[in-house]
């Protein structure tokens, strides 16, 4: 491709990297190279490189569309010249003929797939490693699950708080099983805390049990796995692990609380105090394992008997998963757990659309109004708070 500019390299990031990152790599360097501040006369030629770069990166399609195009312009590099691309974390092993790269550009190295030697050797001793970590975490063996750590986390969080951290998630929850999924290899993978190196990006499938309320639940949770010196170690990525003990503490105690207390209610329809307990506990799942969820607000017209059977409706179209509780006059909270902010619009329109089709209460259809936020952490009421508002000032 004649011409082809590499919006990658450009903004230096990797070609799996999120909008978030994106968007803050362009503003530093929009900062660095403007000019009014830059010290060379390549200032302006530099911005407009930035500016068409996140312009085309910024966007869903756009990048769908220029991946295409990068994809291509890769594997033809590669094919003409032997050496990793500057940003890209891909690696051809040697005498394998398969060029990895992360993401869906390329399909990495997956685990239970045969590729060259020293790739699947790298990721069996990362696995194994993740396996004693877990298997120590659910014996309780903190200072064995402790000494699995890499060292800039070790820097950063003492054993002592590892401890009381581990204490206070084993109070709460208990692993009863867990296996590994898939796991990648990369060879030159971006952290924050340490710039590029080996990691082995790992996927568990993880069942625990709630202690408060005895539920069991599959979780799908990613970890890393870094090569530090001589062997492989897990990476946290943590600074402070104080405020994640406090909050378990403090969900445990409101979860205990719901279940000892928990009042007669049309089965699966949630107490205010249940659904905030529960969704702490979904907090502290994107706090340890990044498991997104939704938190939203909808409000159904009618009278009172309309608006309990469109609560029996939406309890009937809602995983077990989820949760669902009464606020006010015709207005409910919903949680969708494990879910992402595009989703939870596609399930919320498919919920009006049920609504429509199955109540019986005569009349025009339901005027359905809701308003969705992903969970990014602070408090759960506040983000309720936050949608009831945006929902009272859209009417």
């Amino acid at each position: 491709m004649t011409g082809f500019m590499d919006y990658y390299e450009v903004l230096q990031v990797q070609p799996f990297a999120i909008v978030e990152v994106i968007e803050s790599a362009y503003k530093k360097l929009c900062k660095k190279h403007h000019p009014d501040l830059a010290s060379n006369s390549e200032g302006d030629d530099m911005i407009k490189k930035l500016n068409r770069a996140y312009g085309v990166l910024k966007d869903e399609t756009s990048r769908q569309e220029y991946d295409m195009e990068w994809r291509k312009h890769t594997q033809n590099n590669s094919l003409q010249r032997h050496q990793t691309h500057k940003y890209s974390n891909s690696h051809t092993y040697p005498g394998s003929g398969i060029h990895n790269q992360s993401h869906t550009h390329i399909q990495p190295y997956v685990y239970g797939t045969r590729h060259d030697t020293g790739a699947t050797a790298a990721v069996d001793s990362a696995i194994k490693t993740m396996k004693k970590y877990f298997t120590y975490l659910k014996s309780e063996f903190y200072r064995d699950a402790y000494d699995l750590l890499c060292d800039s986390d070790r820097r950063k969080i003492s054993f002592r708080q590892f401890r009381k951290w581990q204490q206070s998630v084993a109070d709460a929850y208990k692993i009863l099983s867990f296996d590994i999924a898939q796991a990648e290899y990369f060879d030159d993978y971006l952290l924050e805390d340490r710039g590029l190196c080996r990691v082995v990006r790992i996927r568990l499938h993880l069942q625990e049990e709630t202690l408060a309320t005895f539920e069991k639940t599959w979780l799908t949770i990613q970890k890393l796995a870094i090569f530090d010196k001589h062997d492989w170690y897990i990476h946290l990525g943590y600074s402070n692990v104080r405020s994640l003990s406090r909050k378990i503490r403090e969900n445990q105690e409101n979860a205990g609380v719901a279940a000892k207390d928990k009042p007669i209610q049309i089965k699966g329809l949630l107490t205010k105090n249940e659904f905030l307990s529960r969704a702490e506990l979904e907090a502290e799942r994107y706090n340890r394992y990044g498991n997104d969820f939704v938190i939203g607000v909808l409000r159904v017209p009618g009278d009172w008997k309309a608006v309990n059977e469109s609560g029996a409706i939406l309890l009937r179209e809602l995983r077990k998963l989820d949760a669902l509780c009464h606020l006010k006059e015709g207005t409910y909270a919903i949680l969708l757990a494990e879910t992402r902010l595009d989703s939870a619009q596609i399930l919320c329109e498919r919920l009006k659309e049920t609504l429509n089709e199955d109540r019986t209460v005569p009349g025009k259809p339901v005027s359905v109004q809701a308003r969705l936020a992903a969970y990014r952490g602070g408090g759960i009421p506040e983000l309720i708070s936050t949608c009831n508002g945006r929902l009272s000032g859209a009417a």
